[in-house]
């Protein structure tokens, strides 16, 4: 039987401790029960191909960004995003687009040389965090181009308002920046 003392028994212990990986990663998905059940597209539908969206530098990471009064960004070292924000954030606008009667059917970049959409969508988000003190800021810029010439057909915007989030559950953060999602691209179907 091996004796081990006491100090490297600790010390053992606290590398251990150390190396254990506490962080935590989390996914947009579209609130449950928030996509509208149609009767299918209306008659007038268009076919939408959706860019991946521009982001500003500060959400080109996977720790999740936090803004703590005006001019301040923190990020969380512990709570990072699954994946790289464009494409969740995609794949949130994808679904919302789609449960829309004004879309016909949504693609997503990059889409294949067979796919012909009536118009092409870039989507830039502006403010995409939560607040340290609960609020939750979504503001996002779009136009909206013909897809074979390339033409400028429409540009819009949406700001979320009166989201909300519990500081320290990054949960009900990821939630409340889908349901943003969810409000902008209503807003996008909307200008179609």
């Amino acid at each position: 039987m091996a004796i081990v003392s006491l100090p490297v028994a600790a010390l053992l212990a606290w590398g251990c401790a150390a190396s254990a990986d506490h962080t935590r990663t989390y996914l947009l998905a579209s609130p449950a029960g928030q996509m509208s059940d149609t009767d299918g597209p209306d008659a007038d539908a268009v076919s939408v191909a959706l860019r991946l969206p521009e982001l500003p530098e500060f959400l080109q990471s996977r720790r999740i960004a936090l803004r703590k009064g005006a001019h301040e960004i923190v990020y969380s070292d512990l709570h990072q995003w699954a994946q790289p924000l464009g494409t969740s954030v995609n794949d949130v606008l994808v679904r919302a687009l789609a449960s829309s009667p004004k879309v016909s059917s949504v693609h997503r970049a990059p889409w294949s040389d067979r796919v012909r959409p009536d118009c092409v969508v870039r989507l830039r988000l502006a403010e995409f965090e939560g607040a340290l003190d609960g609020s939750v800021n979504v503001r996002a810029d779009w136009s909206v181009y013909e897809s074979e010439k390339d033409l400028l057909l429409s540009e819009g915007n949406h700001t979320c308002r009166g989201l909300k989030w519990t500081p320290g559950d990054f949960n009900t953060l990821a939630d409340s920046l889908a349901k943003g999602l969810d409000e902008v691209a209503e807003a996008l179907a909307r200008s179609l």
